[in-house]
């Protein structure tokens, strides 16, 4: 499946019966379209929804049974800068976890201003703010008729791309997502309004007169800070410089980062801002043979940056949220898997946790000499260790995906035997309770195994961002 198809729909009913039911139903309800019915027993939103999601299934070679629904809704107005995944928002709003459809759907039934805006990110994405490699984003226009389909599991949402706004102006859509479960607690669609006409659709893979148009851009466009405000901060109008560069004939467009232009770019000034200390960043993230005296090499160990009492407050609550709610993760790591728990899910120590970052953050900038404001430490995921001498107690040699990593003992070094921090260069750490050690992600390293007690760490990926000013 591609992350993003459009397609033209040819219909027998005009647009303006379709925007005219809609008009007359103003409830924003989203429903399930009842396979049980007759077609005949089917309102016109019905046979419209049914003929599309039929289109749809057959495309993908998935056959219809008691496992597939059709769920849809209409929108009348542009709901702007509101960019989410689409999910059971039933079981979002009760455990937290995205269950997502097979595929999205949105059929535009009059032109508008305000685009569709779709990008490659997910909710891992998201929840790691893993986007410096995302550089892709589409912008689909509303034309009369235009539909189209996405993956998902990629954040989207109306946005103004214009300095005048017409975003108050009617926007009409019909968004329709296909199932291979049953979303909760989503009513099927039922009304007296039956209609004896025939609905004739066809759908063609190509849109009239629309190609869609590549414009190539740089970081200085799309970039980690324009999907942090877009999703973190909510920031608003964060396309207007998008709108700047576009054609308002056209209504399909893919702006992508021209990475070689770009990377050259990006090179020079950061060279000129930051002189060799880029020759020692781009060094020790190449995969290939390291030299000898790189700044990010070093390690460092830096004592009692939490006391005995802030510790085993941290493991309590953790074995407390572990008690309550089905226990320690165990896959949240693909390829090194730990037995841990996400600070966020901790909800008494994250605030904490999240304010000692300043003192992390100011021994980072002082043990790599990197006094200077425009470099940002972005902490991407910290979560709590759990080591044991029965169940998982160790961890193999192994990098880390990010640019550096610390780590804080919890436990006294009395209630466990063994363990430490091996280097592939053959040192071994072995800090005491509540002492911080910061190393660099890139450097192979692994937990060596406890023989008795359990032994529970704080442990932090690190990336490092260099604004530039252009």
């Amino acid at each position: 499946m591609n992350v993003f198809d459009t397609w033209n729909i040819h219909s027998s009913v005009k647009s303006e019966e379709f925007i005219k039911f809609i008009i007359e139903n103003k409830k924003n309800n989203t429903y399930l379209l009842d396979f049980s019915k007759n077609v005949c027993e089917f309102s016109l939103i019905e046979k419209f929804v049914n003929n599309i999601a039929l289109f749809h299934l057959n495309r993908l070679d998935i056959h219809i049974n008691n496992n597939i629904y059709v769920e849809f809704w209409w929108k009348l107005e542009a709901d702007t800068d509101n960019f989410h995944l689409d999910c059971d928002e039933y079981i979002k709003n009760v455990t937290g976890e995205y269950v997502s459809p097979l595929l999205s759907c949105v059929t535009y039934l009059n032109d508008h201003a305000c685009p569709t805006v779709i990008t490659n990110v997910n909710f891992e994405d998201y929840k790691y703010k893993n986007f410096k490699n995302h550089n892709c984003i589409y912008l689909s226009f509303p034309r009369e008729w235009k539909h189209i389909t996405f993956d998902s599991k990629l954040f989207h949402g109306i946005s103004n791309v214009f300095e005048n706004d017409e975003s108050n102006k009617p926007r009409y859509m019909l968004a329709i997502n296909l199932w291979d479960k049953k979303p909760v607690n989503i009513e099927y669609f039922s009304t007296t309004n039956y209609d004896n006409n025939d609905v004739n659709i066809s759908i063609s893979n190509t849109l009239d007169n629309a190609i869609i148009e590549t414009v190539k851009t740089s970081k200085d466009l799309i970039n980690f800070n324009l999907f942090e405000s877009l999703l973190y901060k909510k920031h608003k109008n964060l396309f207007l410089d998008f709108g700047k560069l576009i054609n308002t004939n056209k209504h399909l467009y893919k702006f992508i980062v021209d990475e070689k232009s770009d990377k050259e770019k990006m090179e020079n000034s950061l060279k000129t801002k930051y002189g060799n200390i880029m020759d020692d960043i781009n060094e020790i993230m190449n995969n290939k043979e390291l030299i000898k005296y790189n700044r990010f090499l070093q390690r460092f160990n830096y004592n009692k940056i939490y006391s005995p009492d802030i510790c085993r407050w941290i493991i309590n609550e953790c074995e407390l949220y572990a008690a309550n709610n089905e226990g320690w993760t165990k896959k949240r790591h693909g390829s090194y898997p730990t037995t841990d728990l996400p600070i966020d899910l901790v909800k008494p120590i994250f605030n904490f946790i999240t304010e000692s970052f300043k003192t992390i953050n100011d021994k980072i900038i002082k043990s790599y000499c990197l006094d200077n404001s425009k470099l940002q430490l972005n902490f991407k995921d910290i979560f709590v260790v759990k080591y044991k001498f029965d169940e998982q107690n160790y961890l193999d040699l192994h990098c880390d995906g990010s640019f550096l990593s610390f780590q804080i003992l919890l436990s006294n070094t009395s209630s466990f035997e063994g363990g430490g921090t091996y280097f592939d260069d053959g040192l071994t750490l072995n800090p005491e309770q509540g002492d911080l050690i910061i190393h660099s992600s890139r450097i192979k390293h692994s937990g060596l195994p406890i023989t008795k007690g359990v032994r529970y760490l704080l442990v932090g990926f690190i990336d490092l961002n260099l604004e530039i000013e252009v």
